[in-house]
């Protein structure tokens, strides 16, 4: 047990000298010195008793094609939006031993991925699954788009083509103008009338007809088409590594470890001190004195 000894006094008790910093190590230095070496030993033994964890950095770029390639049916998405749903669906996805931490970066408009396994040897392949996996996803969602708008397309064509027979049975109806007689000019102005929204639907249904084309088209081939419209790319990649390093952890450690050693060695220190105070309080609170 350690016997306190009464200091010296000085003129402020919440002063803290460097003087009194060199002294608080000189004396304590066996102490600080066993318990660092102590905990650390334990901190690097107990972390290199667990697997070893080895990470991957991919960085994925975001491929658009220009807006006049594609169909006008076609609803289109950003690259942020592309990026939001590649990173929603890599969060929920399982690689085969792999840990996948995606995040978007709308600044660069890139996808940072961070992959973690126990088995290098899956990360060295792992970037060629990622990129299929994704591209496949957005092959999914851009099927289920251009099925959408096929259906869509396809009803407007049968609306187009609606309006069309009933304006050409308004045409038949109309008496063929002869003559200036007011009823002939307004059943030629009502004729021309008529003629021009056909010809305006028919202009119409052919726009529709190439974009429902265009549609089946690309629901033929949909792996094809999808890389033309959308895609990810592995735009760097990293070594695997390892997440630490035996340096890395004996740092940690010792450092950790001497701040722990300092804080006991502050109460080793301390405590006798308050025990004495407080002793010497009742002697002076006692009836004798």
């Amino acid at each position: 047990m350690t016997q306190y000894t009464e200091p010296r006094p000085i003129r402020n008790e919440d002063e803290v000298s460097l003087l009194d910093i060199i002294r608080f190590f000189r004396l304590n230095w066996k102490f600080l010195g066993l318990i660092t070496l102590v905990l650390s030993s334990a901190a690097v033994t107990l972390s290199l008793s667990k697997p070893q964890t080895y990470q991957k950095q991919l960085t994925l770029s975001i491929e658009l094609s220009p807006q006049s390639v594609l169909s006008a049916s076609i609803p289109t998405m950003t690259k942020d939006e592309v990026g939001l749903r590649v990173v929603t669906f890599l969060q929920k996805q399982k690689l085969d031993q792999v840990t996948a931490v995606p995040t978007y970066n709308a600044s660069t408009q890139q996808i940072d991925l961070t992959l973690q396994s126990p088995n290098p040897s899956t990360l060295a392949g792992v970037s060629s699954k990622v990129t299929s996996q994704v591209n496949a996803y957005l092959q999914k969602q851009l099927d289920r788009s251009i099925k959408n708008s096929l259906k869509g397309a396809t009803q407007q064509l049968n609306r187009y083509q609606k309006i069309v027979n009933r304006l050409e049975q308004q045409i038949k109806q109309l008496p063929v103008p002869t003559g200036k007689t007011p009823e002939a000019l307004r059943a030629e102005v009502r004729l021309r009338s008529l003629e021009a929204q056909r010809a305006e639907l028919i202009n119409s249904m052919t726009t529709q007809e190439v974009d429902e084309e265009y549609l089946e088209q690309a629901l033929r081939n949909p792996a094809q088409f999808s890389d033309q419209i959308m895609s990810v790319q592995v735009l760097t990649e990293s070594e695997v590594r390892q997440t630490r390093s035996l340096l890395q952890v004996m740092v940690l450690a010792v450092i950790a470890s001497f701040m722990v050693a300092v804080l006991a060695a502050i109460l080793r220190v301390q405590v006798p001190r308050l025990k004495y105070e407080l002793s010497q309080e009742k002697i002076d609170k006692s009836p004798e004195n």
